[in-house]
């Protein structure tokens, strides 16, 4: 079969020269070789026939195709469209929205909300609420962090899997410093211990700032400090969302806020 209509029209126009000349020499019936003129015409016609029927197969073939395609094309753009109306309406509290919201907020009015209150304010010793929570908490990590990270420290661990434990750490904070909010007179033996316990894993590089450290951790969330649990901290310290501090054989992971 001719790979191409140019070519197939060039072996149509050479047979169509040949029956001309055939029938040309229609009259030559008396002739010795009439006979294999003939033979040699039909021949020919039935090389054309087959030629068209390949052709024809091969244009129904391409119809499918081309049909499957604009079939897939019309999935694409439903899909392309449920995207843009997704992403348009991303709530306003995840991570990342402010750098793709179409709702007019401005990524530097969201900073500027987040930070519009003094350090000083968050300090252990005198607590105040921001923005509806009592105790500060940090900022989920967003996509682009998140794929920033270097797979060595990631490994296996899955976004979704850091950000379920900056809620943990949340835990933490709030239960350690309601305590450490507490008046002595309002607390029992129990609560006096955890209490003491707390002051005694401060030092001089804590002062002013929301820290815990590993007992934190085991007593008052579900983040278990194993391999991944290891990595999702290491993966905060790289996000600049927590710091160590070291000092009386404690490590403290300290909020960056």
């Amino acid at each position: 079969m001719a790979a191409t209509l140019e070519q197939m029209a060039e072996i149509f126009s050479a047979k169509i020269s040949s029956l001309k000349r055939c029938m040309e020499l229609r009259g030559a019936m008396s002739s010795a070789n009439c006979d294999s003129v003939l033979r040699s015409l039909d021949k020919e016609l039935l090389e054309i026939e087959s030629s068209l029927s390949s052709f024809q197969a091969h244009l129904e073939k391409e119809k499918k195709l081309l049909e499957q395609g604009e079939a897939i094309q019309a999935v694409a753009d439903k899909y392309k469209e449920r995207l843009v109306h997704v992403t348009s309406n991303l709530p306003s509290h995840l991570p990342g929205v402010e750098k793709i919201s179409k709702r007019g907020v401005l990524k530097e009015d969201v900073v500027t909300e987040s930070v519009k209150k003094p350090r000083k304010t968050r300090r252990a010793k005198g607590l105040s609420s921001e923005d509806g929570c009592e105790f500060p908490k940090l900022a989920y990590l967003t996509v682009e962090e998140f794929d920033e990270i270097p797979k060595y420290i990631k490994g296996r661990t899955s976004y979704d899997q850091v950000n379920n434990a900056i809620d943990e750490i949340y835990k933490v904070i709030t239960a350690k410093y309601k305590i450490l909010r507490l008046p002595r007179s309002a607390m029992g033996e129990p609560v006096m211990k955890k209490y003491k316990a707390f002051k005694e894993a401060e030092i001089p590089d804590t002062e002013g700032e929301y820290f815990f450290i590993d007992d934190d951790l085991k007593t008052y969330s579900q983040l278990k400090l194993d391999s991944t649990g290891r990595a999702i901290l290491t993966m905060l310290r790289h996000c600049g969302r927590l710091r160590e501090v070291r000092g009386k054989k404690l490590l403290r992971y300290v909020l960056r806020l």
